[in-house]
């Protein structure tokens, strides 16, 4: 355990209040200099209300905070966030989500309530190493990531037709709109084709237009022409979890 992260841990003992915790552990983390926190709300009026007491307590702290709402907000940040950042807060309550992958992107630090460590014996804070899997997407212009989904998809007027490389497959479709997905380490890949749909399912896939023009998406924010064969595959980075027990 580094310097930084006994500090956190020590700053969770007392009687303050959660956020008031959550709070002075931020400041922990992000150190001397003033930094940018995302803090990842949970839904309702009461998510609102405690993300924005949150914010409050972090700009007393010289800390700046923008509160990031449900998805699809929190995995467009990815696409669009200065490497200023210094943590990732999540209020959201939802366990291993997309807040765990935007700070595994990020590689910065999250901090959040979760019981899975409660157990302990005196310890009001745990810190462990976890890792969250995302989808590396490479092509002959750019390597780019997407925490969630990449969306493959025709425009203009002209026929178009790709070729899809998974699994040891070789399959080609006519006017295809193609969704890959992650789970469990693997990419799910549909693909909706000539009023039919198509499911594949492996570690890895290549996507090649061989005619007519692509977009693609990536968690819904960012857009871009295909201009070339696409490749998609599975990356796991690791980040340090600050969870602060109930």
């Amino acid at each position: 355990m580094t310097a930084a992260s006994r500090a956190v841990a020590a700053t969770f003992g007392g009687t303050r209040s959660q956020l008031t915790r959550l709070a002075d552990a931020a400041a922990a983390l992000a150190g001397p200099n003033d930094g940018e926190v995302l803090v990842v709300r949970g839904l309702g009026t009461a998510g609102i209300n405690r993300a924005a007491s949150m914010s409050v307590k972090l700009g007393r702290r010289r800390l700046r905070a923008q509160v990031l709402g449900p998805p699809p907000e929190v995995l467009e940040a990815a696409h669009r966030t200065e490497p200023t950042i210094s943590l990732v807060i999540d209020l959201s309550s939802s366990g291993l989500g997309d807040a765990d992958l935007l700070a595994a992107h990020l590689s910065v630090p999250l901090l959040t309530v979760d019981d899975e460590y409660s157990f302990l014996p005196g310890e009001e804070a745990t810190v462990v190493e976890r890792t969250a899997a995302a989808m590396a997407i490479s092509s002959s212009d750019s390597n780019d990531v997407a925490l969630a989904q990449a969306t493959i998809s025709p425009f203009g007027v002209e026929p178009s037709a790709m070729v899809v490389h998974i699994d040891h497959q070789l399959i080609r479709l006519a006017n295809p709109v193609i969704r890959v997905r992650l789970r469990h380490s693997f990419l799910e890949v549909d693909a909706s084709a000539d009023l039919s749909m198509r499911h594949f399912r492996g570690p890895r896939c290549r996507l090649e237009p061989v005619a007519g023009q692509f977009i693609i998406t990536l968690d819904g924010a960012r857009k871009a022409e295909l201009n070339g064969p696409l490749q998609v595959d599975v990356r796991t980075r690791r980040y340090t979890a600050n969870l602060h027990h109930p």
